[in-house]
């Protein structure tokens, strides 16, 4: 809007019914019509406004997103994460005695160093490319006038 002098209305068809129309989807989505998707966002500011937070999202009708539940839901996801970062924690703190043994790594060789000795996939080295003939290897004879041969 400020460096292309548009419009409000001309700036937000830039990034709605424009892209739509280029897609060749204009007919489904792109604006607020009767008939087309219901594919809305809802901003508490302008939506071209650097400070616009989506509220709501509704894809097909159907809410996706919405900020105020949201926001009541963290400290449950919280608490979530919490607990299975703990279970992680306790499976990883586990004795070694606990732990069954590798039955393909030979006794006394550490799991680490039946790693490094697995063979590695030959690499392919690129192809060689023919050089072109050196001028050394074109007979003075052969040569017309004017450089053609």
């Amino acid at each position: 809007m400020k460096f292309g002098g548009l419009s409000h209305d001309e700036a937000l068809k830039m990034v709605t019914l424009n892209p739509a129309m280029q897609l060749g989807i204009d007919k489904r989505v792109g604006t607020i019509d009767v008939g087309k998707d219901a594919d809305l966002a809802i901003y508490n500011h302008d939506p071209l406004s650097a400070y616009a937070v989506v509220q709501k999202t509704l894809i097909d009708g159907r809410v996706y997103f919405d900020r105020q539940r949201d926001i009541a839901e963290r400290s449950e996801r919280e608490k979530e994460k919490k607990a299975l970062i703990d279970k992680f924690r306790k499976a990883a703190e586990k004795k070694p005695e606990d732990k069954k043994p590798d039955a393909t790594v030979p006794i006394g060789q550490k799991p680490s160093e039946k790693k490094s000795e697995e063979k590695k996939p030959e690499e392919k080295k690129p192809e060689e490319k023919p050089k072109p003939p050196s001028a050394s290897g074109i007979d003075s004879a052969a040569v017309l006038p004017g450089g053609a041969l």
